[in-house]
């Protein structure tokens, strides 16, 4: 009888034995999961991160561009202004040589 309640408790033990590392084993299979999750989510976190300095960089790029394009604007504004002053100022050139030129033929050659 004795051997009997022994055996029965035995194969309990053995079988709640076998529960255990079944359970063990689901959590360790758990747990290498989280792990892998957790590696993932790090990587991401880093692609993140490195990708914000990027845009960062390219945002003070842009900025850089926009500023030198601005200083190019107002010279090309600056250059139009100046060539339009020569312009008028070789067009009032051109009439007082055309001017001078009709005294010249009026007077015979002598100013």
């Amino acid at each position: 009888m004795v051997c009997l309640i022994l055996m029965s408790w035995l194969l309990q033990v053995k079988a709640k034995s076998r529960e255990s590392r079944a359970t063990i084993e689901t959590l360790e299979s758990a747990l290498q999961g989280a792990r892998k999750d957790v590696a993932q989510l790090e990587s991401a976190r880093d692609w993140a991160a490195t990708s914000r300095l990027r845009m960062a960089e390219q945002q003070q790029a842009a900025e850089r561009l926009q500023r030198e394009l601005d200083t190019a604007k107002t010279a090309l504004a600056s250059a139009e202004a100046e060539n339009e002053q020569l312009r008028a100022q070789t067009r009032r050139a051109e009439k007082k040589i055309l001017r001078l030129e009709a005294r010249v033929g009026a007077s015979g050659g002598v100013v």
